[in-house]
């Protein structure tokens, strides 16, 4: 151990032996005021002694809710880091009135906020005049007497849990904790703690020894320059920062000083809590070579996989594909597999959360991996082009309905039977509204046809010539040619599409929302889906990723995979790159993404329209060829059959049949 913590090796690391250890001389310095005396001078001395001795653990997630705070070897290193750096901070200021700063690059779930928290709490008590500001994103999480997710309750909380005689002399609560204030004053030796929201004015309380600022490489603090803004007014007002935060993208204050740091274009200290170093998360990891499960390190990380494991790794791995993770050439365990896994998880936020991975956190927002199968598996050029034709004062099919023609608007991948109608069943059809102008730079409208027995796309209407009105009246054509299909239009920008369709063709089976009556407490229902925020688009977007990855959409147009590739995550938003980048700026809006909008809004409603009640069992041998029914059936007769419906269906995804599997990897 480094000189920086002495006394830490006398300190037992086993969470009993550490109780044990902890009860005997708490129950010893009760009336030893010597002891007392050595125990508080230890812990002000060493940062680990105070953390192992006197601190605790509130995992309320856990069975057992309060645990001693034994620090595992990953965090040792930070807690050091982060302590130093408040005293070389202050050498630096009164040296070369410079100051240092502190970037803690983490996974989610690594202590961290309780690190920075408590070795605030130990300067509290020791250093004279000690200042520090504790800058969160909102009001509602800097303080709180009942919320332990408030940066304040949790140093409360750990007070509480002190020795009497750790308190300083003449502490009153009732004088020198007000909740309001977000303010703790040790009346002792002058030292403060202060909450902050984020805000551009939040040094507004004056000069600080250290600003801890929780999160800034969040959504929260990028959106809007809150993140520029806090550092801005921070700058100049504390000799030390700690920038504690998981990356949510690769823009922001967050990034550009972890960036820096990390290569030494700053003189910011740079220090990493990764997952993969936590003696609990990181256990058995693995990496899938050539098909073959090979084992990281087991010495280090508790041993070999077992066949059981592996069995599971596997079943895992059929999941993870389908939701777009990468299995291949990465470390993974089955810890980890399983946070993939949790219902809302998405490769996108496991590389923020978890992987401390900027650009994944800014990736594409339906992965390359999954369109690619897609392609493979499902697309095909239509199986016939044309028009439908329309009365265009009714918005009726007129017989014979579809006319082949390449250069028509409609892709259908069926054959109209000898009526001229599809094939019998049950439609959901989304759409997206253009403006009908031409042009390269002009938007499409889209009509997105999908089979709700069988999930397969089965039309794809497109056209940049037809104004909303026109379109609005095909639409409603389009929806009477499938049966009186369910229409989901966008609400956004609908123009004179809404009109036309309600109003004087009042088709009757249109999607609505509800919506709140301005002024009102009242709810109306309006028609079409209304991308009002960032959060309504990224619940048309997920669901669709989750359909394509698990199987219940089976598009058909390599038109509309392709524009599935264009969206990317950018600073916590879904853009589309044709859209923001092009080498020629003449250039941009060309590429459009109209398709995946459509497609997108008919999986929502066919998602949406699935309740309970209209669920029945059905078996493989009375499902239609080829529908979802049929392959779930088919699935879960393989899997009662073998456990490993995968080997016995004669597929080898994993590349592992005849070949030699490989149990080390160093």
């Amino acid at each position: 151990m480094s000189k920086a913590s002495p006394y830490y090796p006398l300190v037992p690391r086993g969470i009993e032996d550490n109780l044990k250890w902890r009860a005997r001389w708490r129950k010893d310095a009760m009336k030893d005021k010597i002891l007392q005396r050595d125990f508080r001078q230890m812990a002000m001395d060493d940062v680990l002694f105070f953390f192992s001795a006197f601190c605790w653990a509130f995992e309320p997630r856990s069975a057992i809710k309060i645990l001693p705070f034994v620090p595992w070897k990953h965090q040792e290193d930070v807690m050091v880091g982060m302590d130093a750096a408040v005293d070389d901070a202050e050498t630096l200021y009164e040296t070369t009135q410079t100051c240092l700063d502190v970037v803690l690059d983490k996974s989610r779930g690594q202590g961290a906020t309780w690190m920075y928290l408590m070795i605030c709490l130990r300067r509290w008590l020791r250093d004279d005049m000690f200042s520090a500001g504790l800058v969160t994103r909102t009001e509602r999480l800097v303080d709180s007497d009942r919320d332990p997710d408030t940066l304040m309750w949790k140093i409360i909380w750990a007070m509480k849990l002190l020795p009497a005689w750790m308190m300083p002399e003449g502490f009153v609560w009732s004088k020198h904790r007000n909740v309001t204030e977000h303010s703790l004053l040790n009346p002792e030796n002058g030292a403060s703690i202060v909450g902050y929201a984020a805000t551009g004015d939040v040094a507004r309380g004056g000069r600080k020894t250290l600003f801890c600022i929780d999160e800034i490489g969040g959504k929260e603090f990028i959106t809007g320059g809150k993140d520029i803004d806090v550092m801005n007014s921070t700058q100049h007002v504390a000799n030390c920062r700690f920038l504690v935060s998981t990356f949510g993208g690769d823009t922001g204050a967050f990034y550009d000083a972890a960036q820096d740091a990390k290569v030494g274009d700053s003189d910011a200290v740079y220090l990493v809590l990764d997952w993969k170093d936590n003696p609990i998360q990181n256990r058995k990891q693995y990496i899938l070579k050539h098909g073959s499960i090979r084992d990281v390190s087991p010495k280090k990380y508790g041993g070999k996989l077992t066949d059981k494991e592996k069995s599971l790794i596997r079943k895992q791995h059929l999941k993870l594909a389908r939701r777009g993770y990468k299995c291949t050439d990465v470390i993974r365990n089955t810890w980890y597999n399983h946070q993939c896994l949790r219902p809302g998880a998405t490769p996108r936020g496991v590389a923020q959360e978890l992987d401390r991975n900027p650009k994944g956190a800014v990736s594409k927002v339906i992965s390359g991996e999954i369109i690619n199968k897609a392609k493979a598996d499902h697309a095909r050029p239509p199986d016939f082009k044309g028009r439908l034709l329309v009365d265009m004062e009714t918005g009726m099919p007129v017989e014979p309905y579809f006319v082949d023609d390449e250069s028509g608007e409609l892709s259908i991948w069926f054959k109209p039977d000898l009526n001229g109608k599809p094939p019998f069943g049950t439609h959901t059809i989304g759409i997206d509204i253009g403006g009908g102008t031409g042009g390269s730079y002009t938007a499409n409208s889209v009509c997105s046809v999908i089979n709700k027995m069988t999930g397969e796309q089965v039309a794809e209407w497109s056209s940049n010539l037809a104004e909303p009105r026109r379109f609005g009246i095909i639409s409603v054509a389009l929806c009477r040619w499938f049966y009186d299909a369910v229409m989901i239009p966008e609400a956004n920008f609908s123009g004179g599409f809404m009109k036309v369709v309600e109003d004087e063709l009042c088709y009757p089976k249109l999607w609505q929302r509800e919506t709140q009556i301005s002024g009102l407490k009242k709810l109306t229902k309006k028609t079409g889906f209304w991308m009002t925020n960032d959060d309504t688009k990224l619940a048309l977007f997920e669901g669709m990723v989750a359909a394509i990855a698990m199987g219940t959409f089976i598009p058909r147009s390599e038109e509309l995979l392709e524009e599935c590739g264009q969206y990317e995550w950018k600073n916590g938003k879904i853009v589309h790159v044709g859209s923001t980048k092009s080498d020629d700026e003449g250039a941009k809006g060309k590429s459009h993404s109209d398709r995946v909008i459509a497609a997108a809004l008919a999986i929502y409603e066919m998602g949406e329209s699935v309740s309970q009640d209209d669920i029945v069992e059905i078996s493989e041998q009375d499902a239609p060829e080829g529908c979802m029914a049929r392959r779930i059936a088919h699935f879960d007769r393989l899997h009662n059959v073998t456990g490993d419906p995968w080997i016995e269906a004669g597929l080898d995804i994993f590349g592992t049949l005849g070949s030699e599997h490989v149990d080390t990897w160093q």
